[in-house]
């Protein structure tokens, strides 16, 4: 059985709100640099390159080149990068592989046990959190599964609410994951639901409830149904930005969420400013005090745009405590250098280089 473990944290009004022990750890910052995948501008389209992009100081490098999975889930933790599922011999593959930054070597990890393509992936604590997707005979999927890279295993976790694939998946700093959004039978999705990723799973992935309800619980729709979107936490806040919705239209739009609370129970959306360029099938992550968009299935697929503060100075500290972006603004930057299509991005920590 799963044994849940609440821990309790008190706020300014008194009242108390549960947070989850598999992340309740203080995190540590850390200066990070943004690494970029997808194919090379030269060379063979069908290998991934994986670059340094530095555009504050123009200082971009080529870290090594990987054979390109399609519909891959991709994290990025610590020195390690995962590629998770995807298309492998014509057919979605529950193959993992891990590539380390700091030794430029691959290695292949232990396999889910579901096979899956465009899935979720995050990162809550030590773990990684796979959920959704496409299986072998490309129907939605509503199974989940839990990875623990240091043990290199994986635990089943109870299934969603909603099968679904061509969604995203976002962890919050208390340990809260929530999946978002995506597609099944031609059906676009606005709907939105999370779980608290218990500290103890069982090996059979069964859960128990102490308190009665369901493992994946409801929150707030958005205000618009999309899929191939991407989202990202910044300040406790959930972002999520672009996708494909209605009638198969690119939208660029962004939303931000505010997750629930004791006095909202099941968190609210709001919308704020509009990308410039309608995407796809793109990377939305937070560095250093921004947001970044990063790539697109379609042309232009090297765009990137960066959301901030305008005239503030970029800054290594942890994210500001409230994400206060009415005047924030989306500015267009320069593309990696190396890289003719964006398809991955995140964030490693410079000590590993």
């Amino acid at each position: 059985m799963l044994k849940w473990i609440g821990l309790f944290r008190g706020d300014s009004t008194g009242s108390k709100a549960k947070i989850c022990a598999f992340n309740s750890a203080e995190r540590s910052y850390m200066e990070n640099v943004l690494v970029t995948i997808g194919t090379p501008r030269l060379g063979d389209r069908r290998e991934w390159i994986l670059q340094i992009y530095d555009p504050e100081n123009d200082k971009d490098a080529i870290i090594s080149r990987i054979k390109r999975r399609k519909n891959a889930a991709i994290i990025m933790y610590d020195d390690q990068i995962f590629i998770i599922g995807g298309i492998g011999r014509d057919r979605n593959t529950n193959l993992v592989k891990a590539f380390s930054v700091k030794t430029r070597r691959g290695r292949l990890a232990a396999s889910m046990s579901e096979a899956r393509g465009e899935a979720s992936a995050s990162r809550v604590g030590d773990a990684i959190v796979v959920c959704g997707g496409s299986g072998v005979e490309y129907e939605e999927l509503a199974s989940c599964e839990l990875f623990l890279p240091k043990e290199d295993r994986w635990i089943p976790l109870p299934p969603l609410a909603q099968a679904r694939r061509a969604l995203t998946s976002v962890a919050i700093p208390d340990g809260r994951l929530f999946v978002i959004g995506g597609l099944a039978d031609s059906e676009y999705f606005s709907c939105v639901e999370y779980c608290c990723v218990p500290e103890q799973v069982s090996e059979s992935g069964h859960w128990q409830p102490e308190e009665g309800g369901s493992f994946w619980q409801p929150a707030a729709s958005m205000n618009r149904a999309r899929c191939f979107l991407s989202a990202c936490e910044h300040a406790g806040y959930i972002f999520a930005a672009g996708g494909l919705s209605h009638s198969s239209t690119v939208v660029k739009s962004v939303e931000m969420f505010q997750p629930p609370t004791i006095e909202n129970p099941l968190g609210q959306w709001t919308l704020v400013q509009s990308m410039h360029q309608a995407r796809e099938e793109f990377s939305l992550i937070s560095h250093r005090n921004s947001l970044f968009a990063l790539g697109h299935y379609r042309q232009p697929s090297d765009s990137v745009e960066q959301f901030h503060l305008p005239n503030r100075q970029p800054s290594k500290s942890p994210p500001d405590e409230q994400a206060d972006v009415d005047n924030w603004e989306w500015v267009d930057i320069r593309p990696p250098f190396f890289m003719q299509t964006i398809e991955a991005a995140g964030s490693i920590p410079l000590e590993f280089f």
